[in-house]
């Protein structure tokens, strides 16, 4: 979660209910393509694939915030604004972000998925 807390569910009859007595203000619901976290007072989603990863991130507009893995190894986050930071890794550690703010200065918005 944004504020770093850790929220958990159980599934129980095919649907995940939230371990803080069933409170429905943090939802998880799973699709073929993963799972989704709705924070409902935000109207916030965070999108997660099949093995967990956050995918995207989509605010109460429908502006979505994508995020790119090479393996589990996250290399670019795209928001909708169209800037684009891109990771560089050295050893296995982070050795770089470079912000590709000029991709939405020369009108090159991503508004789909990589």
């Amino acid at each position: 979660m944004p504020d770093m807390h850790l929220e958990t569910f159980a599934k129980k009859e095919e649907q995940w209910v939230n371990s803080r007595g069933g409170d429905q203000s943090i939802r998880l619901d799973e699709n073929k393509d993963g799972y989704c976290v709705t924070v409902v007072v935000e109207k916030k989603r965070y999108i997660y694939d099949t093995i967990g990863k956050l995918i995207s991130i989509m605010d109460r507009n429908h502006n979505r915030t994508w995020l790119r893995y090479v393996n589990s190894t996250l290399m670019e986050i795209a928001f909708a604004s169209g800037q684009v930071l891109t990771f560089s890794y050295k050893d296995d550690k982070l050795s770089g972000i470079k912000d590709m703010g000029e991709c939405y200065r020369a009108g090159r918005i991503r508004s789909e998925p990589f």
